[in-house]
């Protein structure tokens, strides 16, 4: 897409939802999607192929961002909410470094 907004072109095609996209180094786009009834962040080229989850299924990313090198991203997972009397309800959520080569994921925090 030019920056006057012609020339754009679709590059999902998703009945759900894709939202939130980043751009990463590798000049390709990280976005959340949920696809088959699960959510997950995935990453696709800018012409629309590619698509690949490089979370586990059905987790729900929040705030994400890719590595200098595009190589692995770290992705906050909600996790489940902690209901208290004094808030009603505090969202929780875990840190994660995903591996764009692998989709391995590792935890870096356990609140």
């Amino acid at each position: 897409m030019n920056l006057d907004s012609s020339h754009t072109q679709r590059i999902t095609n998703n009945l759900d939802f894709d939202v939130a996209p980043r751009w990463t180094p590798n000049v390709e786009i990280m976005f959340v999607s949920v696809r088959n009834n699960a959510s997950g962040v995935y990453i696709i080229n800018t012409n629309g192929t590619n698509l690949n989850l490089i979370s586990p299924e059905d987790f729900l990313g929040g705030s994400r961002s890719s590595s200098p090198d595009g190589k692995s991203a770290v992705v906050e997972y909600e996790t489940e909410p902690k209901w208290t009397e004094e808030t009603e309800y505090l969202r929780r959520g875990q840190i994660f470094i995903i591996h764009a080569n692998d989709n391995a994921s590792i935890q870096v925090t356990n609140i």
